[in-house]
């Protein structure tokens, strides 16, 4: 897209340009989706996927907002807001491809900081698999009253002082692979996450 002197991108061709963006596209070879849910308070307001190719090493990260919910939240008077997150464009998917999000980073420890091995022993991890983090720190932030589950059903105070984690039962290392007909299936288009 070439601009001419003086002017910056007009809507059509900043909105051309976020289409064609690979940033903005799934991977492919799909190998793992993950599924999580953001909640505000007590209500999900947005599924979150992670999505890994073995194949190529790369990933996803997925929204999948509840509009419903979130218009009804609005209705009541609460702000309702996902950072990164562009609600006026009022998409079904928002993808995030190959850089984890602003949600996701404003809620987990980054490389490199003296915390981050202490968190990851107490969670009961071996590595900073951001997804896990997440789902057992709930991602509580003390800006908002946000959180991260792994089951649409596992409610979280936020307004208490510790949060407690969920350290699941079963071996996270196994959780969402995908083999045969729904891999297939999962790589064939992005409506594969509307069943799971």
């Amino acid at each position: 897209m070439k601009l001419g002197i003086g002017r910056g991108p007009t809507k059509k061709e900043q909105e051309l340009a976020r289409k064609n963006c690979i940033l903005y596209k799934r991977i492919e070879e799909i190998d793992r989706i993950r599924k999580a849910y953001i909640f505000l308070d007590n209500d999900v307001i947005c599924d979150l996927f992670h999505e890994y190719s073995e194949l190529s090493g790369e990933f996803d990260w997925i929204f999948r907002i509840h509009w419903d919910t979130w218009d009804r939240l609005i209705a009541e008077g609460k702000i309702v807001d996902i950072a990164g997150i562009d609600d006026t464009m009022r998409k079904q998917f928002y993808i995030r491809r190959g850089f984890n999000p602003s949600f996701v980073t404003q809620r987990t420890v980054p490389e490199g900081r003296d915390d981050l091995f202490p968190l990851l022993e107490e969670i009961k991890l071996t590595y900073n698999d951001l997804f896990e983090v997440l789902c057992r720190t709930h991602g509580v932030c003390g800006n908002d009253p946000y959180y991260v589950s792994r089951r649409p059903d596992e409610f979280v105070n936020v307004h208490q002082q510790i949060v407690p984690y969920s350290i699941p039962d079963f071996d996270t290392s196994d959780y969402g692979w995908l083999y045969g007909e729904e891999r297939e299936k999962a790589n064939k288009g992005i409506e594969y996450l509307l069943t799971i």
